[in-house]
């Protein structure tokens, strides 16, 4: 007999085949060149046969045909003891008995248990829709091995899953994978740590970042001798220059931005003359008040800034949608450094010193009257604010915290220090000093930018002076100008992605 070759003795001699079942001979391995005159099984009720057995007290067989098509030996309990399914795939087994499938979990047509649900393999052979023993998903290895003795992991990167992804690479895990930003690269759609944000310029500096650091505002030139326009950068968009709707903008500069992104404030000249600004997209850059800066709080309804037409001197303003602009009064040689998210406290630099206002307070001047004190920015609350102060020729960068606590900020060796940015909790601080910008935090203490980009792969041989302008609420994005070596470009506005 050849229909299993040794297995059919094997099975013989062990009782696994019933007394009275038809005997197969004259086949092939794959049930070919059977005899005419003998019953030739499908390949699942062979399957069934090698793989069905039970204890000796029996069981019941499914019903269903004759043998040979997909059936059992009976249509109740078995016939003989040792008596099992010789189904197409199918499920019944003795009491008690576990099914010895061949190809261990499929086979038979429609990939089935052979001879009874989830059998042990013998031979190693697959029914038809079944998958050989060890293979994915065919239950006999854990999900995500394969082979013999189910020790290979299964490579989920072979597919290329990560190969739509720019700037990635995939790495394998058990029965998954990651999509891995490249050296130099973060986030989720695995952005440069450090980009230029207005290639084809000549000059440009990022004055200011949104909240999350999608969206960068600041000024460029085409030419070192041309005009400053305000920009509004994001990564779909690149840089694109702020207009009017209604006049022509001959020069101007976008100074800081709400937090959404959404509403630009800045100062600009017109045809109509010098104003404060406030842009978004549906009105362009619109006239608020006459003069020569705008800052914008948190959720684009408070501008700031200063009005440098009255005859008596420098005048703070305040405006709302509501009330227009309201003077704040007089303050010699005043400029505005920034406006908290919150549009309670304004800070800047005055012939007398820095300077912050509250509407509960009105204008406080903060540091030594001996000291040339400048109030450069305000964490989100109003509660801290930073810059510096000029002690004898080079400038100290400090921090200001309410009510009147003013301290000088520890950065270790730096030189020639100034905070100009600071995060929204006030636990960040950034800033420039000789040749080069500092991010300050309480845990971490002052850490050179090139350092740090350095650390996460960035080469920073061709550039030379980061000079850090703004930081994002959460202290990982930072915005200012570098000088590109070797380029022609002189100094151009940047983002850098400090996060992990």
């Amino acid at each position: 007999m050849r229909c299993f070759q040794g297995l059919a003795g094997l099975l013989m001699g062990t009782g696994l085949i019933a007394m009275g079942a038809t005997m197969m001979v004259g086949c092939g391995a794959d049930f070919s060149g059977c005899e005419a005159s003998r019953t030739c099984p499908s390949k699942g009720a062979a399957a069934g046969m090698a793989g069905a057995r039970s204890e000796d007290d029996g069981g019941s067989g499914g019903t269903g045909a004759a043998p040979g098509q997909g059936g059992s030996t009976g249509g109740g309990d078995a016939p003989t003891t040792g008596g099992g399914s010789l189904g197409q795939g199918g499920s019944s087994q003795g009491k008690g008995g576990d099914s010895l499938g061949a190809g261990g979990n499929s086979s038979g047509s429609g990939g089935g248990d052979a001879g009874g649900g989830g059998g042990t393999s013998l031979s190693g052979l697959a029914g038809e829709g079944g998958e050989p023993s060890g293979g994915a998903g065919d239950g006999a290895c854990p999900n995500g091995f394969t082979g013999p003795d189910c020790a290979k992991n299964i490579d989920d990167c072979a597919s290329d899953p990560c190969g739509t992804k720019p700037n990635s690479h995939c790495v394998d895990g058990v029965a998954t994978h990651t999509c891995v930003c490249d050296l130099g690269f973060t986030g989720a759609e695995c952005l440069p740590r450090l980009e230029l944000l207005t290639p084809g310029f000549g000059l440009s500096i990022g004055e200011a970042v949104n909240a999350d650091g999608t969206v960068v505002v600041g000024d460029v030139q085409d030419t070192p001798q041309s005009s400053s326009h305000p920009f509004r950068w994001t990564e779909e968009t690149g840089a694109v220059t702020l207009m009017s709707n209604s006049e022509p903008v001959d020069w101007g500069f976008a100074t800081s931005v709400s937090t959404d992104g959404s509403v630009v404030a800045g100062n600009a000249k017109l045809a109509s003359g010098e104003v404060a600004y406030r842009w978004t997209q549906a009105t362009g850059i619109t006239k608020i008040a006459t003069g020569i800066q705008g800052f914008v709080n948190g959720n684009g309804t408070t501008v700031v800034g200063c009005d440098t037409t009255p005859a008596d001197g420098n005048h703070l303003f305040r405006w709302t949608s509501g009330t227009g602009a309201t003077d704040l009064g007089v303050l010699s040689g005043a400029s505005v450094g920034a406006l908290s998210s919150d549009g309670t406290t304004i800070v800047g630099t005055s012939n007398s010193g820095g300077f912050v206002w509250t509407s509960g307070d009105g204008t406080k001047l903060i540091g030594e009257p001996s000291d040339s004190t400048h109030a450069y920015a305000v964490s989100g609350d109003g509660r801290i604010t930073v810059g510096a102060s000029w002690k004898g020729t080079d400038p100290v960068a400090f921090t200001w915290k309410r009510p009147q606590s003013f301290t000088d900020l520890d950065l270790g060796d730096l030189t020639y220090t100034e905070a100009t940015g600071i995060s929204a909790d006030g636990n960040t601080i950034v800033g420039t000093s000789y040749h080069d910008s500092w991010i300050w935090t309480s845990a971490d203490g002052g850490r050179l930018i090139t350092d740090l980009l350095t650390q996460k792969g960035v080469d920073v041989s061709p550039y030379y002076f980061f000079q850090i302008s703004d930081v994002s609420d959460d202290g990982k994005i930072v915005t200012g100008n570098v000088t590109v070596l070797d380029s022609g470009l002189g100094s151009q506005a940047f983002i850098a992605r400090l996060g992990d």
